[in-house]
């Protein structure tokens, strides 16, 4: 696979579809998308500051069940495919 100048792979569906130009905006760009949120904490830190371990403890449950159930959801789709006979 070749590349362009700018290091993107010049073949491939990512560079038929822009996948790499739009990209490359966006890490242009990076910085201001956080500042919306570092406004945000500073306007609200005396909340976050009374509410923030429940905050955190929502996010890390929320996130560890999110992972569970996925994992759950695709080895269960794991075993329909294997009693159907489709081994892809």
């Amino acid at each position: 696979m070749s590349a362009s100048p700018d290091g993107s792979p010049a073949n491939g569906p990512g560079a038929r579809c822009g996948v790499w130009a739009t990209a490359g905006i966006f890490n242009r760009h990076l910085a201001f998308f956080f500042v919306p949120i570092a406004v945000g904490l500073l306007a609200f830190g005396d909340l976050f500051r009374e509410s923030g371990p429940g905050i955190l403890v929502a996010i890390i449950v929320g996130t560890a069940v999110g992972i569970a159930v996925t994992g759950g959801v695709a080895e269960w789709l794991l075993r329909i495919g294997s009693r159907s006979g489709d081994t892809r």
